[in-house]
């Protein structure tokens, strides 16, 4: 009897945008500062090297606000390349900030000349576009308690340091930036913190919060 083949899957590579851009001159951000807003709107496409900056997106005609927070070696603002009329986020930097950036004018010169660079701008908007989707899923679907474990996880991957005790370190987020991530109130947000560190997956101090990361994502069954 033959035996039917399946040929093997082969994932594409992911290009690397910075293989394609030109270096540019590095951008301090305070802590606090506004990059941009929605009655300014982006013109670049932004690059973290150092530090965090969240975007708080507002949804149509809603009073609802989607926030996403970015690290070193991440990209923001790429809507800014689909020409919108009237875009609905700002971008503030959460800490000590490096950027980069290019002009839309720039980007599109770039992709004529080098179309991997396209390519490369697509595969780091689809992630952007699938954690988004994620994240809508979440808030529809989970509780807060399990939005927050997931919250966790994913800042551990941006911004974790593995430390021997087998933990992960991250800078402190403050209780209100957190909540607005998780789609919640400072209060549940506090709740659910204390919560999780009675539990022992969490601890925290002013400067840092340290996560058991791998207890964390095998009780809530949560992938990064």
């Amino acid at each position: 009897m033959s035996t039917a083949y399946t040929a093997p899957i082969v994932r594409p590579e992911l290009e690397d945008p910075m293989d394609y851009l030109p270096r540019k001159v590095l951008v301090e951000h305070k802590k606090g500062e506004t990059i941009y807003t929605e009655a300014s709107p982006a013109t670049h496409i932004f690059l973290v090297l150092k530090g965090a900056v969240c975007t708080i997106r507002r949804c149509d005609s809603e009073d609802k606000e989607i926030v996403q927070v970015y690290g070193p070696d991440e990209f923001f603002s790429e809507s800014s390349l689909l020409n919108l009329n009237g875009h609905l986020e700002r971008a503030i930097a959460l800490q000590p900030t490096h950027t980069m950036a290019w002009t839309t004018e720039e980007i599109e010169a770039l992709i004529m000349r080098q179309p991997k660079l396209g390519i490369a701008l697509m595969q780091a908007l689809l992630r952007h576009s699938l954690e988004l989707q994620e994240s809508l899923h979440s808030f529809a679907f989970e509780k807060t308690m399990e939005r927050t474990a997931r919250l966790m996880l994913r800042l551990c991957s941006r911004f974790g340091e593995k430390l021997e005790d087998g933990t992960v370190r991250l800078p402190a987020f403050t209780q209100e930036l957190l909540g607005k991530c998780v789609g919640t109130s400072r209060e549940i947000i506090t709740l659910n913190m204390n919560e999780l560190r009675r539990q022992g997956y969490v601890r925290y101090s002013r400067k840092n919060i340290f996560v058991y990361e791998d207890a964390l994502k095998e009780n809530y069954r949560l992938a990064k």
